[in-house]
């Protein structure tokens, strides 16, 4: 499921413009697979994590604006 959340998660950011304001990392492994597909967002020092890709790219928005 990485994949598919990957791709979500670019094409949300392409269709709000914010796609060339981050840096996606791939990472090993998180050792959290009883809630995979797994995405960690990191803004500043806070971290979020097991978010959809719209709520990321609503806390860009916020945070980049």
């Amino acid at each position: 499921g990485g994949k598919g959340l990957l791709s979500e998660l670019e094409k949300t950011l392409c269709d709000r413009g914010l796609l060339d304001k981050v840096t996606i990392e791939h990472t090993s492994c998180q050792k959290c697979c009883g809630s995979a597909p797994n995405c960690v967002l990191q803004l500043g020092k806070k971290k979020y994590k097991n978010i959809h890709p719209d709520a990321i790219a609503s806390l860009l928005e916020s945070h980049l604006t």
